[in-house]
């Protein structure tokens, strides 16, 4: 994907833009100046905005990206139904 393409593409959207439920990786620490960019613009055209947790919303500010109207909205996941999941039989060795 071209770095340069994403502000533009960001710049083309017309309907509401919603960012629900992102987060940061902890060795992530430090954004790129286009990712800086990119990622300020994004909030500004977003209406709705919500980050996962604190931390999420200091590595924001950071990395000097405007929090104004950011929610911590805690993780989407847990929103979801839980599902069983298929396990091994005791008697499998790895």
């Amino acid at each position: 994907v071209d770095c340069l393409n994403i502000a533009q593409t960001i710049r083309m959207v017309k309907t509401p833009v919603v960012v629900y439920g992102t987060g940061f990786r902890r060795e992530y620490r430090e954004l790129d100046t286009i990712n800086q960019k990119d990622t300020s613009l994004l909030l500004k055209k977003a209406s709705l905005k919500g980050v996962r947790g604190f931390l999420s919303k200091a590595m924001l500010l950071h990395n000097r990206i405007p929090v104004d109207n950011v929610s911590v909205i805690g993780d989407p996941a847990m929103l979801f139904k839980p599902v069983s999941v298929a396990s091994f039989p005791d008697e499998f060795k790895v």
